[in-house]
Parts: structure tokens; C-alpha cells; sequence
């Protein structure tokens, strides 16, 4: 079930990102920021600005940003940068990787319950097709899921990096949560779990802020990223 829940926030997204995005009164220049030799431009920032809105709106306090304008350009030129990262160490999804990521998913919704999938038909529908199978084989779809996993390679490659938990690390936490149980088995499991998953974030957000510190790029509008 998490799996697919996966699938359908990353399939949501891909729709989002495919609309244009009206932010009232809310003027950019042309281009706001460069990445290298790749220009980011208001439009991109104006979409990412209502990914961002939304992200906001489901999260609710858990949203762990103090400025959406500042999150989206944070999170366009993050992406660039890793994109950038992922080309000099040879990391490269293909098209025929991505159409098979894509046709796996198309199963996984097509096992949804009907009332399930029904906001993803009608999100498939505002993209102007007639079923979500038709949506994951557009040509705009197919090169936001070779960037998706393009990303998603550079990450498991930094969650590789993550030290094994200790014993001392989860002795410390049971004591630190007045958990008791310390012989059962499942407990231990379960904590040594949480532990590599909270190290494995924390090593994603410091490798982000690592390549946005010392990143080859230039913003042309008032935000600071860092």
C-alpha cells in the first residue's frame, strides 16, 4: 500500500508539473536564476510555486518550509544540480527504463479500487487523455520519469553512504523514548529501521544543502535559497 501511494503522489506531481500555474499579480523576469549553462525560467519557478502551494495545503503544519517562493526555487535548482551531478559520475536512466517504471506503475493503479482511481483518471483526463495508461506513455511523461529516477539513483547512492545502526544508537533510543522490550527481537527490528531511515534523510537534506552551498549557479531575483 505505501508503494502505491508512492506511485500516486509522484503520478500527481508529473500532472501538476505538465499545467501552467496563475499566480495573480505575482512578475518575474524571464529567466530568474541559472543553473550552469541551463536557464531557469519564471514559468518553471510560477509551477514549482504551486506544487509547492499544494504540498503546503496537504501537509498542513508538517510543511517544513517557512516560504513556498523560496522552497520552489530552492527545490528547481536542487534538482538541477543533482541532475548536473548525476551527468559527471555517468548516471543515466533511458527511455526504455522509464517506460518500464512507468508500465509497472500503471499496474499498480490499475489495482486501486475503482473509487481510488478515479482522481487519477480525471487527473489523466485534464492532461487530455482518455485513461491513465494513455498519460504514462506521453512523450513529456516518459522524460519527467527519466529525471525522476535519474534523481532517485543519485539518492539511493547517498543513502548507501549511511553508516549500519549501532547497538549503542539503539540502546540510546529506547532510553531516550522510554521504550522498554530491549530483548524483543521485533522492537529492535523496528527501531534499527526507524534509526537508518531518520539517518538516510538527514544525509539526503545535508548533501542537498552541500550542493546548493557550493553550487555553480546564479539567481537573478530577491530570494535566498540557502
Amino acid at each position: 500500500m505505501r508503494r502505491i501511494s508512492i506511485v500516486v503522489f509522484c503520478l500527481s506531481i508529473l500532472i501538476i508539473s505538465s499545467t501552467t500555474a496563475v499566480l495573480g499579480n505575482v512578475k518575474y523576469p524571464e529567466i530568474v536564476a541559472s543553473v550552469g549553462s541551463v536557464e531557469i525560467t519564471s514559468e518553471h519557478l510560477e509551477k514549482q510555486i504551486e506544487i509547492e502551494k499544494i504540498k503546503a495545503n496537504t501537509m498542513g503544519d508538517k510543511y517544513p518550509h517557512a516560504n513556498i517562493e523560496t522552497a520552489a526555487l530552492r527545490e528547481i535548482i536542487s534538482e538541477e544540480l543533482i541532475l548536473q551531478e548525476a551527468k559527471s559520475n555517468g548516471i543515466f536512466v533511458s527511455e526504455e527504463e522509464a517506460v518500464r517504471f512507468l508500465d509497472d506503475q500503471a499496474k499498480l493503479i490499475e489495482s486501486l479500487s475503482d473509487e481510488d482511481k478515479k482522481q487519477y483518471e480525471q487527473n489523466a483526463s485534464s492532461f487530455g487523455c482518455s485513461s491513465v495508461s494513455e498519460y504514462l506513455k506521453d512523450p513529456k511523461v516518459i522524460n519527467a520519469t527519466q529525471l525522476l529516477l535519474t534523481k532517485g539513483k543519485i539518492r539511493i547512492s547517498v543513502y548507501n553512504n549511511v553508516p549500519d545502526t549501532t547497538d549503542e544508537e539503539v540502546n540510546k533510543y529506547l532510553d531516550n523514548n522510554g521504550i522498554g522490550f530491549k530483548e524483543d527481537k521485533d522492537v529492535i527490528s523496528a527501531v534499527k529501521e526507524k534509526i537508518r531511515h531518520d539517518k538516510e534523510i538527514l544525509a539526503w537534506e545535508n548533501h542537498l544543502a552541500k550542493l546548493v552551498n557550493s553550487g555553480d549557479y546564479e539567481i537573478r531575483i530577491p530570494v535566498d535559497i540557502k
